[in-house]
């Protein structure tokens, strides 16, 4: 019977085999880097013109460029864009409205200040969430608000904002808070006239948006607020409102709001 190898002749047979793989690599990467890649002249340069190059009896072209002549033709174009006296676009000026609670009232000093300031401009657009959605209104409508907005941030205390629950039943239920003392300031701020104005605004180009949470699909979703406002919706009015009530809704400590 022959005895097994040992492992002195497997390490002899494996290190002859390691060497001529190393000598075999040696080898293409020297011929690799002796090689010269080759180089395609572009049409231009040989005195060739696109059009020479566009077979218009091919199957399926019916007289179309080929795609990379195209995209030479459209950068052209765009070139000669480009160079064309620019018109810029009115200038427009936007407004972005965060949360925080009661820091809103930072907000509406800023508001107000900018308004005795005299350089307060009317904003084409308008945003909020949360403190500032409730905020948003009034920044849309213009300084003849600043009244209302520091009247709602100075005079309103927090039994007119939210009523709390009785323990342990609050347990039971989605919030510790009933959010119905707010959503009647909501009602009261928001007239028919307000959201006469807001339709008024939005059918002249201006807009203002604010933001809720979906909880069941966990997303963020955008209200046109003058959209609805202009349309003609029954409960345009009501919608708002439950929209502004939806947004300031902190979770837990106020309920959902159910938006049809």
């Amino acid at each position: 019977m022959r005895p097994l190898d040992t492992g002195a002749d497997f390490d002899s047979n494996w290190a002859r085999g390691a060497w001529t793989w190393i000598v075999i690599a040696l080898c293409l990467c020297l011929s690799v880097g002796c090689a010269t890649p080759h180089r395609l002249s572009s049409p231009t340069a040989a005195g060739i013109k696109p059009a020479d190059l566009v077979d218009t009896t091919a199957d399926g072209l019916d007289g179309t460029p080929p795609l990379v002549f195209r995209q030479l033709f459209a950068q052209g174009e765009r070139v000669r864009e480009s160079q064309k006296p620019k018109v810029l676009p009115p200038k427009k000026t936007a407004l972005v409205l965060s949360g925080g609670g009661s820091y809103g009232a930072y907000t509406a000093g800023i508001l107000c200040g900018w308004t005795e300031s005299g350089t307060r401009p009317q904003f084409d657009v308008v945003t909020g969430v949360s403190t500032g959605a409730l905020i948003a209104i009034f920044a849309f409508l213009g300084p003849e608000y600043d009244q209302e907005l520091r009247r709602n941030y100075t005079m309103v205390r927090s039994r007119d904002i939210y009523r709390r629950k009785h323990l342990p039943w609050a347990l039971f239920t989605d919030s510790l808070n009933d959010s119905k003392p707010l959503l009647r300031q909501i009602e009261a701020n928001v007239t028919p006239e307000v959201v006469q104005k807001i339709a008024d605004s939005h059918n002249c180009g201006r807009r203002i948006y604010i933001g809720t949470t979906d909880v069941e699909g966990r997303r963020p979703v955008v209200w046109d607020l003058g959209a609805i406002a202009a349309s003609d919706r029954p409960d345009r009015r009501a919608l708002i409102c439950k929209l502004l009530l939806a947004s300031a809704a902190i979770p837990g400590f106020f309920p959902t709001v159910e938006i049809p």
